[in-house]
């Protein structure tokens, strides 16, 4: 007998011994009765009447196989060989064990999730669903799944253009919030459309997030809180695609029915509609002489050319996070679109003293390393005129009117297409 792979299976060495028992018993009792020493299938029903019990057989055996067992002695199974026996299998674990052992296994995955550990948190996420398909949670496992993988996606992007790394995590998220979605849950349903409209403008694909999130609301409208989300995201993709008016209805329908529902998300869109209402509108020259680096370039010196006008300050934590990025557009966008630097001067937040006057600026914008030209912005007249805050960026057109105003972190290069093709 070979007990390699009995060492292997602690479990089926226990059944291989007591099969040895079993055998060892016939034996005995062929030895008393004056039977053959040969522990034959003559010697096994003598071991059985004495109270052995016999391991039940699935399956009939076929008239071949019962004319074997007449003949053929019984061999204890290797470990390592077909099914233990019914007698010797473990006794299932109790259903409250099985339940904390599921939400351990759950909770370990969600708690990467929260940490940002995203690639982490999407395989054990796939895991768990694999592991556990029939479980409760199985579906929102894929769901969660999907959304880990965004995460990556979002990350691999460079400075918010998709490129090949952040697509294939893309598909991914896709493979799974579409299964989820063929699901009976309607409330995961609507979630997962709703984050494949996010997976596309992540993906850069203003048409298709557009047509995800229409999906949302026509789908999935009984789901008010993915609906809400939806009817946002989709008036942001069209402010990107220079769809002024879609974007002001999907704003002004959201307002009126959502606004109680988050007052500081309410106030924020308010103001993005009146960025949204001000689009189309001929940008106001600068307030200011003063430039702080560069190249003087006053505003009506750039009809004729797109221009990004960058709102910024050396003081502010958020700039910092932007800087890179907002540099990277500007050169790669050289000689396409013209970048200024706008810079709105730090404020005391309790008295409102400006704290970092003309003479401060000049000396700290050159330590940010942005290759344009920058105006320093008295009293913020500039950014008041462009209902501008820090960090913000704002696209003019050729003609010198407003069409873009955001984050630069939201910059999509269809939008700069659009604006350069016009």
């Amino acid at each position: 007998m070979n007990l390699r792979p009995c060492l292997q299976h602690p479990s089926k060495f226990a059944i291989a011994l007591r099969t040895l028992g079993l055998l060892a018993a016939c034996w005995a009792s062929a030895c008393t009765d004056g039977g053959s020493a040969s522990p034959t299938a003559s010697s096994t029903p003598r071991a059985l009447a004495a109270g052995t019990p016999a391991p039940p057989s699935p399956l009939p055996p076929s008239p071949a196989a019962a004319q074997a067992e007449t003949t053929a002695p019984e061999v204890a199974p290797e470990c390592g060989d077909g099914a233990p026996l019914d007698e010797a299998a473990p006794t299932p674990a109790p259903a409250r064990e099985d339940a904390a052992h599921l939400e351990a296994e759950w909770k370990s995955a969600f708690d990467l999730k929260t940490k940002g550990d995203h690639q982490a948190a999407a395989l054990l996420f796939e895991a768990f669903h694999a592991a556990h398909p029939a479980a409760a949670r199985a579906v929102e496992a894929r769901l969660e799944a999907g959304n880990s993988w965004i995460n990556i996606g979002f990350r691999a992007r460079t400075c918010g253009r998709s490129n090949p790394a952040a697509k294939g995590s893309f598909e991914r998220a896709s493979a799974h919030l579409e299964w989820v979605e063929r699901q009976s849950d309607k409330a995961l349903a609507a979630r997962a459309r709703y984050l494949l409209g996010n997976t596309r403008l992540y993906d850069n694909d203003l048409l298709a997030a557009t047509h995800e999130y229409t999906l949302v609301l026509e789908r999935h409208g009984a789901q008010a809180e993915w609906a809400r989300r939806a009817l946002e995201k989709r008036a942001e993709v069209r402010r990107h695609a220079l769809d002024r008016d879609g974007a002001l209805l999907d704003l002004e329908l959201y307002l009126k029915q959502w606004s109680g529902v988050d007052k500081d998300r309410a106030n924020h869109l308010s103001r993005v509609r009146a960025q949204t209402t001000a689009l189309g509108q001929q940008a106001k020259p600068f307030a200011s002489a003063d430039w702080v680096q560069g190249e003087p370039r006053p505003l009506e010196s750039l009809l004729g050319e797109v221009v990004a006008l960058y709102f910024f300050s050396t003081q502010c934590s958020f700039c910092d996070v932007e800087r890179d990025c907002v540099a990277d557009w500007a050169a790669r966008l050289a000689g396409k679109v013209r970048f200024v630097g706008v810079l709105v001067p730090q404020q005391d937040k309790q008295t409102g003293a400006i704290t970092e006057p003309l003479e401060v600026a000049r000396a700290e914008t050159p330590k940010k390393r942005f290759d344009f030209p920058v105006v320093y912005d008295h009293k913020l007249r500039i950014a008041t005129s462009f209902l501008a805050s820090k960090p913000d960026l704002v696209l003019l057109d050729r003609e010198g009117r407003v069409r873009w105003h955001d984050s630069p972190k939201n910059l999509q290069p269809a939008t700069i297409e659009l604006l350069l093709a016009e």
